[in-house]
């Protein structure tokens, strides 16, 4: 019957019949075929008989090379990527072919952002989106769209990824590739999270998902359920968030890439720091460093990070937290996450007492990025300095972040008897999403004690 997989044997059976000067095309053809479904080693190894077919075609080798090189991308061999992505596009230019420009460009520009180097990748892919202009139906469009948005979300301008995203999920939708839309999806949910538009963000992070099930892509499908994790989490659901987590654990397995499992085990610290679960925290964060490694995406570097440091100044070794801002502040500036980067400078600045840094940090964190590292900067520059308006302006920040723990932690710092009556509230929402083994700890930590809900349950620990 038709379908992905009767056109898949079609496509082998032309290319495995063709005669000698169609095989090069009809190779590609298949390889292409793979490509789509995602196959990346099986499309690199038909790439790789074509290439060594002589007589091909200049327009044939362009796409053969072009492709190849995409394929180089998804499996990380970056120096094969960038030798074969150089020589399609020279053959490219020298047809003079706009669409395979573009999509050369547009895999160059992937290859970079993957790499860290979001400055450039952003600027190959506006290139792009120029040669592209008059090409709405191009299959390259969806990607360019895909990668400026990305670029321009490092950069702390959400204003034009919000456009591009919504422009790229479009494009996407209109061409029929449910891959872009969905991801398109997964970035306008990142940035609800940022704006602590929680349920927003959640519901994004839930249709990406559920598109990425449906297309088998679990190396994508692990960043979306990070995302609806990390939504459920601050909305004070750490059942739900560890259910999230535990379905990217399983498709962090089947992908196969090492640092996924390494976003996996950062998202569970973040839930084990939550609950109170120090011991916890550290063996998911020992178990994550793999997301250090630098074949890591970027992304999945700086959230590590994130979560690192707040571990550190829980245990309140400041001189262990000051190492992780500066190297954290070093790499999200190279990566190109600017708010991320904002967020280390100002944190180290309270902790080395340079107002400027922390200046220049609120500076960008008051216009764009995650409103909950805002609301953490104030908060702690407020308890050490014991500035009570900084301390005001951190609860109006985490109140917009949506953040439930850290509101606990500002309604504790704040103490008085209507913020203690508020935190009891909070506490007794958030304990009906409390998973058993952990009931005890989030019942010890100090801002939850302070109300003195859950004395009167069984086993608590005074």
């Amino acid at each position: 019957p038709p379908g992905p997989w009767r056109d898949s044997r079609l496509a082998w059976h032309r290319a495995h019949a063709a005669p000698p000067a169609e095989a090069p095309g009809a190779l590609l053809a298949l390889g292409d075929e793979l490509l789509a479904r995602g196959q990346h080693a099986r499309a690199l190894e038909v790439f790789d008989r074509a290439s060594r077919i002589p007589g091909a075609p200049t327009r044939v080798a362009a796409g053969l090379a072009l492709s190849r090189g995409e394929a180089l991308v998804a499996v990380g061999r970056r120096d094969e990527a960038i030798t074969a992505l150089a020589a399609g596009l020279r053959l490219a230019e020298d047809l003079g072919d706009t669409s395979l420009i573009a999509r050369g460009t547009v895999q160059q520009a992937r290859l970079h952002q993957d790499s860290g180097d979001d400055r450039q990748a952003t600027l190959l892919a506006e290139e792009a989106l120029d040669l592209l202009r008059d090409r709405p139906d191009d299959p390259s469009l969806p990607t360019a769209l895909l990668l400026a948005a990305r670029g321009h979300h490092r950069s702390a301008r959400p204003e034009q990824a919000v456009r591009l995203y919504t422009r790229c999920a479009e494009v996407a939708r209109r061409q029929g590739r449910r891959e872009y839309a969905a991801l398109a999806d997964g970035g306008l949910g990142a940035i609800f999270l940022e704006e602590g538009h929680l349920a927003q963000a959640a519901r994004h992070f839930e249709q990406e998902s559920s598109q990425l099930r449906g297309l088998g892509l679990p190396q994508h499908l692990v960043p979306s359920q990070f995302g609806l994790a990390m939504a459920r989490l601050r909305a004070g659901k750490a059942d739900e968030a560890t259910l999230a987590l535990d379905e990217a654990a399983d498709a962090a397995r089947f992908a196969d890439i090492p640092y996924l499992g390494g976003v996996v085990a950062t998202g569970r610290a973040a839930v084990a720091l939550a609950m109170g679960d120090w011991d916890a925290a550290w063996r998911h964060l020992d178990e994550g460093r793999v997301a250090l490694d630098p074949v890591s995406a970027a992304w999945a570097r700086m959230h590590y990070r994130l979560v690192q440091a707040e571990a550190r100044l829980v245990s309140g070794d400041h001189q262990a937290a000051l190492a992780v801002f500066q190297a954290g502040e070093v790499e999200a500036r190279q990566a190109g996450y600017a708010a991320m980067g904002a967020w280390f400078l100002g944190m180290a600045g309270v902790l080395t007492a340079d107002p400027d840094a922390i200046t220049e940090a609120m500076d960008v964190l008051s216009i764009a990025g995650d409103r909950r590292l805002a609301a953490r900067l104030l908060l702690f520059g407020a308890t050490v300095g014991g500035d009570a308006e900084v301390l005001a302006s951190a609860e109006r920040e985490t109140r917009a972040s949506g953040d439930r723990f850290l509101l606990l932690e500002v309604l504790h710092a704040s103490g008085t008897r209507a913020h203690q009556a508020e935190a009891a509230d909070v506490v007794r929402a958030v304990l009906t999403h409390v998973p058993p083994r952990w009931r005890q700890d989030f019942l010890a930590l100090p801002a939850v004690r302070w109300t003195g809900v859950g004395r009167d349950l069984p086993n608590h620990r005074r």
